[in-house]
Order: C-alpha cells, then structure tokens, then sequence
C-alpha cells in the first residue's frame, strides 16, 4: 500500500507537465545524473546543465525489477520522483532507462526461479510505472562478458553461466514486447527498446569475454524472430590506451565496426544510441588524456553523422543519435566521474579538467544524430577494391592496418604489395581494422616470388587470405613447394586453430616460385564457397564449398608468415550477389 500510494502521488505531481517531453536535441549525454534521492536535483540549472552548456541532454539511468533480489532503490517506484526532477524545469533531458533483473543478471536461465516471463512482466510494470518520463529502453548490459551473468545457485544468483545470443535475442523479444503494450505520455508516444549493448573487442581467452564483440552483435540481431521487432540498438565504446588521437581514433573503429554490423543486416534505419563511453582515468595525467578524448571523440562522432561514404560507397554513414559519458557524479565509478575531476584538478583548463573538457565539446553544439538516417548496403555491389600502388590507412576503404613481425616489410609498389620476410619469422600482413564483414564476395590476386622459409627452424612458410576474421574466423593458407609441412598444398584453417584443416579441405594444387593464384571466397551464412584459379586458368584448382557457423562477422586480412616474398596486386571485396572479375579471368593476370 505504501509503494503504490508514493507512485500516485509522484505521478500527479509530474505527470502532467511531463506530458508534451520531447526528445533531447544535442549529441551529449551523462550516465547517472546524480543520487535519485538528493533534493538539490530539482534546481535549474544544476551542475550537470553547466557543464552541458545548457543543451538538453541523454541521461542513462539503471533500473532492476526482481523484487526477491533488487532494493527499493532500485527498482522503477523509486525512480518517479527522480525522473520528474531530471526532465523537469525546462530541462528537456531524455531518460535511457537500463533494465534487467539485478546486477549481474540479464538473461533469465532456464532453471532460475525467476523466470523469462516474470522479467518480461515485470519490464511491463516499469513502463507503466514511468511512462511518463521514458520512452528509451535498454534490455539488459554487455551479456558477452561472464561477469555480467549469473544463474540460480540453489540459494542465490552465483553461478556464472553464458547465455549465447539467441537466448538473449530471446530475451530481448520477451521483453519488449512487454514494454511495448504500454503507450508512454510522451511528445512522442512511442516506446524504443534498444537491445544490449555488447562488451567491445575480441575473445582473447581471457575469463571475461566469451564471444567477440562484433559476433555477439551479428548473432542477437540473426537471432530474433523478426527484425521488424528490433526497435534500436545501444552501444558501447572506449578510448584506446595509448592510441591516436587521444584515443578517439581506435574508439570509433570499434564503433564503427559494430556499426557496420547493423548496416549490414539491413537495420541501419533503426535509431542507435552510444550509452557507455568513456576513458579510464585513475589519476590526474590519465584525466589531463581523458579532457582532451572527450572532445576529440564528440568531433568525430558529430564529423561521422554529418558525413556520407565512410564505410559504403555513396551512402550516408549510420548516425549516432547520441553518446552518453560514463560517469558524471562521483561514487562507485571515481576513475571515470567528470564531476570527480572538476573537483580533484584545479585547472579549469578544458585540454587538463575532463568536467570542462566536456563542457568545451558542448560549446561546439553538437546536434543529435537522426533516429532513421543510414546507408541501404547493397548486396549486389562492389564496395571496393585495391591495386596496392599505395597503401591506404583511412577512410573511405580500403583502409588497411599494417601488422609486421620485426625484420618484415610492406611496400607498395606499381605491381603491387609486396610482402618481405628478412628474418625472425618474417610475417608481414594488412589487415581491415575498423571494417568487419560477414556476407561477401572477396577476391584476391597474388604471386609467390620467394616462398622460401626465412627461418628454416620454424618449419613452414606460407601466404594466406583471412576473412570474418577476430578470435575465430577462417584462413585460406597456401603452402610454397619450400615450406617444410604442407608442401604445395592449399588448405583452410580456422584463424588461432591452426593445427587442422576444416572440414578436411586441403589439396595439393603445386606452389612455385613464379605461380600466380586469383581467390574468390563467397561467405552467405554459414555457407562458405571457395574457388582458387592458378596461372590464369578458368578451370578453378580448388572449388570448395563448406557449411561452418563458427564465424559470422570480421576483418579481412591477407599476408605471409615466415617467407621470404609475395606480392599482393589486388583485392577487392562486395556483396555476396556481386558477380565479381572470373567472366574475364583472363584478363586479370598481372604476370
């Protein structure tokens, strides 16, 4: 009776100026915009707003629903009054609301006490509990690291399970379907259920990360009935440690990456919204990085949502509606709070103190992305191609990231890339980072100048075609008649399993010095086709074609490891309905 009687009464105090909210109009957002129980949150402006330079912003809020387990405070009955005082005042902040069963809990195991059906029911009643202050959900957090998920131990949640991503597109069905039969009292009267945002990055063997970022997106999206029922999507990205740019460089690869995901699933018409981002700054020389990223990163991201091609040819670039900072207040999470650091670092010098570093990115108003614009990839079309007479490294692609083993070069030449061993193991490779790929056509040209072993105690050499490449994916490896295992042998591996061939595909076509090879490797699915072309013939050598799930999405990456010289002359990669170059394979012998 208590409860019930405080959410009338909040209610009726908010509920009918809230009515007309409109939806935040800047790029900029904060996660947490301070204690849902301090009244001081009810002036305007606050803190927050001044740091915001006024702009209406994104603010992410966290709320639990399992009664058994979760506090007061954190459950949606608490957040009413919070809520009101947040979007309140002219503030015209947007809530995001996370939602999930506690901590560490987002997709419902099978034998939990509670159920699939009880979330999905109890995500109904806090939709209704705060319609009228949200319309943006975010069902569940980061389900590919282990440490987010925990399953019924007997007594408590404390056995670490991994969902997979169907069970948590399953999930996610359940329970917005549930939030969707609540109609919000919003200027926009229309709920948006964002699925979870995926822990960024490769599956490194580590304890933590179970799936690669990327895959686990490619999977939960493939993974839900109907992707009518997908109404948006969050996402999560960090400043790289140490990285260009401050960092913002390698954080829009990995954004852009998860991007290109959705793209290419055709869902690039669903709105997207960045609900983590951050640097981490335990202490003042990391915060002085952080203030000069947090800029950086809001310029690029605002440069990409006004920019056409970067990705895919002629279209516009997949826009993000906005990026919300985590964290503004101080507590729990001080080595990423901006209010931590306007307190900790006298300078109010924007490139030194985080909390003015972000105000400075609001100076620069910053609009919000749109909630529809994005490229319509076409699977029928080549993206692009690449002679190698220079080697790119930004966008548009190609875009290539170099990665040697010392005592290897990469030179392009007229003729193309040519890949030296000159000792050690002499691997020299490019590969895509920043741009992953799962349905394709690829084709490669290459020439075996010196297939000799730079070290001959390692016991082979070889050049190989990498495609849907991250902690998994797949490897078309050629052997010289001089690699000391697998002689004059084609075979596909699977990327960081090298020891055996898939499936058994492995043939011995003959590798010289002087043989040149096309490749065309077509992914749909889980259906794999192979063809490689020796010496301009138009009878393929090898003529695969395998059925393999274990990777769905990835870089492309082609290279040498342990030989003394190949030449790359072209690669070049479309959709999978792309017809590609062999009705003139004669034609594109470059030797």
């Amino acid at each position: 009776m208590r409860r019930t009687a405080i959410v009338i009464l909040v209610a009726g105090a908010f509920g009918a100026a809230q009515a007309q909210l409109p939806d935040a109009t800047s790029l900029y957002g904060i996660h947490w915009y301070g204690n849902p129980g301090d009244e001081s949150l009810a002036v305007n402006p606050t803190d927050a707003e001044e740091m915001a330079d006024g702009h209406p912003m994104w603010v992410m809020e966290i709320t639990h629903v399992d009664e058994d387990d979760a506090p007061a405070w954190d459950q949606p009955w608490f957040f009413v009054n919070h809520a009101g005082r947040v979007t309140g005042n002219d503030k015209n902040h947007s809530l995001v609301f996370r939602i999930q069963p506690y901590w560490a809990r987002n997709v419902p195991h099978p034998d939990d006490p509670y159920s699939l059906a009880d979330f999905a029911n109890d995500a109904r009643a806090a939709a209704d509990t705060l319609k009228d202050y949200v319309r943006f959900w975010q069902v569940g957090n980061e389900v590919n690291l282990t440490i987010e998920n925990n399953r019924w131990g007997g007594s408590e949640y404390n056995v670490i399970w991994t969902p997979s991503p169907e069970q948590y597109a399953e999930t996610y069905e359940a329970v917005r379907n549930a939030i969707h039969d609540i109609t919000p009292n919003l200027a926009v009267p229309e709920q948006v259920v964002l699925m979870q945002p995926v822990g960024p990055g490769l599956d490194r063997g580590e304890p933590i990360r179970y799936m690669d970022g990327v895959e686990f997106l490619w999977r939960q999206i493939e993974g839900v009935s109907d992707p009518d029922l997908i109404d948006g999507f969050a996402l999560h990205g960090y400043a790289q440690p140490g990285g260009t740019n401050f960092g913002a460089d390698g954080y829009m690869k990995s954004i852009q990456e998860q991007l290109m995901v959705i793209d290419q699933l055709g869902l690039s018409d669903r709105p997207v919204l960045i609900t983590e981002f951050n640097k981490h700054m335990p202490n003042s020389h990391e915060a002085q990085i952080g203030a000069r990223f947090v800029q950086r990163a809001y310029q690029r991201m605002h440069e990409w949502n006004t920019s056409t091609g970067t990705v895919w040819p002629g279209q516009p670039n997949n826009n993000i509606v906005s990026a919300i900072w985590f964290v503004y207040p101080r507590g729990g999470w001080d080595d990423y709070s901006l209010l931590r650091w306007k307190e900790d670092i006298a300078s109010t010098d924007p490139d030194v103190n985080p909390w003015y570093g972000f105000q400075a990115a609001a100076q620069q108003d910053y609009p919000a992305g749109s909630m529809t614009l994005g490229p319509v990839v076409d699977m029928g079309a080549l993206w692009w191609e690449d002679d190698f007479s220079t080697l790119s490294t930004s966008s548009p692609p190609p875009a290539w990231t170099q990665n040697t083993i010392p005592n290897a070069t990469v030179t392009p030449t007229d003729e193309g890339l040519q890949l030296r061993g000159t000792g050690g193991t002499g691997s020299a490779t490019v590969y895509s980072e920043g741009l992953v790929y799962g349905n394709f056509r690829l084709e490669a040209d290459f020439t075996f100048d010196d297939g000799r072993m730079v070290n001959t105690g390692v016991g082979e050499s070889n050049f190989e075609i990498r495609f849907r490449e991250g902690s998994n994916g797949y490897a078309v490896t050629f052997y010289p008649e001089q690699s000391g295992q697998h002689p004059g042998q084609v075979r596909l591996r699977r990327v960081n399993n090298w020891s055996e061939s898939i499936d058994g595909l492995a043939e011995n076509i003959g590798i010289a010095d002087g043989d040149s090879f096309h490749v065309a490797v077509v992914a749909t699915s889980d259906e794999i086709d192979i063809k490689v072309y020796k010496n301009g013939s138009a009878t393929p050598a090898v003529d695969w074609t395998t059925t393999d799930g274990e990777q769905n999405v990835g870089w492309v990456r082609a290279g040498t490891y342990n030989m003394r010289g190949a030449t790359l002359h072209r690669m070049a990669i479309g959709g999978p309905e792309w017809g590609g170059t062999l009705a003139s394979v004669d034609n594109w012998m470059i030797h």
